[in-house]
């Protein structure tokens, strides 16, 4: 199967950034935009801040038949692949729900799972030496030389993300190798370029959350869920203010939070948040910020 670009799809509106552990995050090349992760580590980041509070969730794994997760923000997917790995890894079945504004953002989650998958099945991994020394091995770099041609359609989009095979292989696919391994990374993007165990959707609306009594007559059916796992990973209240106000996080955990066990997790600290995961039962669980921030929340609530 391949991917194909709509036909509303513009010039790629992000810039690739390196950051520090040799992982890669995204800017927007709009003026003002912030970098979607930090610059000491985007993947570093995404494991310290949400990978474990998933590993938190699993623990309870013999109490939740589905892991249930809700991740406010897609951008580039490393919230959603820790996610699908981690239960693969532990063998829990799972049901993610992710909400991005940007259609672009959700192709390109789809299309480096699917890189990913290429890359699997195109190489022998009998007779790969060594992880270190994955990226250099003769059969990686000989795929590599041979893409363009075997997989021109592929090839196409790369160009279009400004992607080149190398760049993803080294700072985006090797991360995740490296802490799961083939046989999980190849379950893990089967399943959701295949199974449907995650869904891209469009943006929250926020009026929907302000005006509560709208929700009893919603038919959709992501409203009336209930998540193990919330990940708030938007954007800082400098870029997005609204989905830091009191009124928005205090209806946001009411309707979303499973009240028999949730974890939630976001890389800030803020008043606003602590006050409405107290007043909803949230117990807190001290948390460093990543590289240079303070402090992180991680906090859970179970009855």
């Amino acid at each position: 199967m391949v991917l194909e670009l709509k036909d509303s799809q513009d010039e790629f509106p992000y810039e690739w950034v390196l950051t520090q552990d040799q992982s890669v995050t995204l800017k927007s090349i709009s003026e003002n935009s912030e970098w979607m992760h930090s610059l000491h580590g985007a993947y570093s980041e995404s494991q310290y801040i949400y990978g474990e509070a998933v590993r938190m969730a699993l623990n309870q794994k013999k109490e939740i038949q589905v892991l249930k997760v809700l991740s406010m923000g897609l951008g580039l997917g490393y919230l959603e692949l820790i996610t699908v790995f981690e239960c693969v890894k532990a063998g829990v079945n799972l049901d993610i729900e992710s909400f991005e504004l940007d259609d672009c953002l959700k192709d390109l989650f789809k299309f480096q799972c699917h890189l990913g998958l290429i890359i699997i099945n195109s190489l022998d991994l009998n007779q790969i030496a060594s992880l270190e020394d994955f990226s250099k091995d003769p059969k990686v770099l000989d795929f590599l030389n041979s893409f363009q041609q075997k997989f021109a359609e592929e090839h196409k989009l790369c160009l279009h993300y400004n992607l080149p095979l190398n760049f993803y292989l080294n700072h985006f696919f090797i991360h995740f190798l490296n802490d799961y391994g083939f046989k999980v990374l190849a379950t893990g993007f089967d399943k959701i370029l295949n199974m449907n165990s995650v869904t891209i959707n469009g943006p929250l609306d926020l009026n929907f959350f302000l005006e509560i009594e709208s929700y009893v007559s919603t038919k959709n059916t992501y409203h009336q869920k209930k998540f193990n796992v919330i990940f708030f990973d938007a954007f800082s209240s400098n870029t997005q203010i609204e989905l830091w106000s009191e009124d928005f996080l205090n209806q946001f955990i009411l309707l979303f939070s499973d009240p028999e066990y949730c974890v939630f997790s976001t890389y800030a600290k803020v008043g606003s948040l602590n006050r409405s995961l107290r007043a909803k039962g949230f117990k807190f669980i001290p948390k460093k910020g990543f590289a240079h921030k303070r402090e992180s929340t991680l906090a859970y609530l179970r009855l």
